[in-house]
């Protein structure tokens, strides 16, 4: 197949991520979480060596819609800037270890609009105070519009924060395979997304 988005993140240190690319959200979680996403450098800037840091920070933070939260952090999407349907999503990922972190890589549709028929793949996503198992989901609609969920888990010998692994998805019309560096770990039917 032929590559059609990456960033290598390339820049200095301390430098925003690339913002033809990325759109950095400013608003704290509506869903039981503590934190607040910031388009602060102190949250997500480039490390100079190809590498994206994002931070979080414990701090009260109060965002423009007076929500709250304890902790700062930082989401990027690339919202309507890049948009497929099918192919294989992948990326490299250094996660970090220690409990209420959630760290997470994942894609939806760039309109939000119809969740959940329009689905969403989350290639990875990890808990903190278990740095050794990493969850691969999706998300989609029955025919009558009931949100549907299905999960795989893949078990790690060692913590994945120990070191970056690339986690990576393949979509096809009617199955999303999942993988951790290279060895597949779950394929879920696609639950009628769109």
């Amino acid at each position: 197949g032929r590559l059609i988005f990456v960033d290598r993140f390339r820049g200095g240190r301390g430098h925003r991520p690339n913002r033809r690319k990325w759109v950095p959200m400013n608003w704290c979680d509506e869903w039981g979480s503590l934190s607040c996403n910031t388009a602060r450098r102190r949250n997500a800037s480039l490390t100079g060596r190809g590498n994206l840091r994002i931070t979080a920070i414990r701090q009260r933070w109060r965002d423009g819609h007076g929500n709250s939260g304890s902790w700062t952090s930082a989401r990027l999407e690339t919202q309507h800037k890049f948009s497929f349907r099918f192919g294989t999503l992948a990326a490299r990922i250094k996660v970090p270890a220690g409990r209420g972190l959630w760290p997470s890589f994942w894609t939806t549709s760039a309109t939000k609009s119809g969740w959940p028929a329009t689905g969403e793949i989350d290639v990875m996503e990890l808990l903190g105070h278990d740095p050794r198992t990493s969850y691969c989901s999706l998300h989609g609609a029955s025919p009558a519009g009931l949100h549907l969920a299905r999960t795989e888990t893949y078990r790690h010998r060692r913590s994945l924060s120990r070191r970056f692994h690339v986690y990576a998805a393949r979509w096809r019309p009617h199955r999303v395979t999942f993988y951790v560096d290279g060895r597949r770990c779950g394929a879920i039917g696609t639950l009628s997304i769109q």
